[in-house]
């Protein structure tokens, strides 16, 4: 929608609109700037479109921006268990994009916290310098459609935690031919109640 139709919209029927996209994600830091700049451009193998000292705007695609990290020297670390957002989530096209991408960060020492089949999606778990966490992930269903009919047959219900997988393994499977579909597979009978304890730990 542009801006015209939004103006259109607005005089008609402001309950109907809503924002185009989510755009970005801005970081607060201190003194590991430098290091929160470097993790982040490494792991979604983004380009830095604009830095100084105290900001950096990354994006990788289309977006002006979509992670900036704002130096701000007298923020102090979060505590463990405090009330706030637990997690961002980044997109991948497909399986073998997600699996890749772990590989590459597993040689160059970045591992997940966590892997886990939540049922929508495929998603591997991880935390930058500053202990926030995001999630990358490969949507499991090809439309709203597939994923609708998935929640119907109650499987969430029967164990809404999801199910913890190898991504070594699941990258080796791959390799060996095992089609995406099989690896995305969602085994609702694997229910592992030691995966909220992790989910909950930040």
């Amino acid at each position: 929608m542009d801006i015209a139709e939004q103006t259109t919209a607005s005089q008609s029927d402001a309950s109907s609109i809503r924002p185009a996209k989510l755009a970005h994600v801005v970081m607060r830091t201190n003194e590991r700037f430098e290091e929160m700049v470097r993790w982040y451009l490494h792991v979604l193998n983004a380009q830095c479109v604009h830095k100084d000292d105290n900001l950096a705007f990354l994006t990788y695609d289309g977006e002006h921006h979509r992670v900036a990290i704002a130096r701000v020297p007298e923020m102090v670390d979060r505590p463990s268990g405090t009330v706030g957002v637990d997690h961002v989530a980044f997109t991948f096209a497909a399986l073998d994009h997600l699996l890749l991408t772990y590989e590459r960060l597993a040689e160059d020492g970045i591992e997940p916290i966590l892997s886990i089949n939540h049922g929508a999606t495929t998603s591997i778990y991880y935390e930058d310098p500053d202990r926030n966490r995001i999630e990358l992930q490969v949507d499991n269903f090809v439309d709203f459609d597939a994923f609708a009919q998935f929640l119907e047959s109650g499987a969430m219900k029967r164990n809404p935690i999801g199910v913890a997988f190898d991504p070594a393994a699941k990258l080796k499977a791959m390799r060996d031919g095992t089609p995406a579909a099989d690896l995305q597979r969602y085994d609702e009978d694997q229910l592992d109640p030691a995966i909220m304890g992790v989910l909950a730990a930040n």
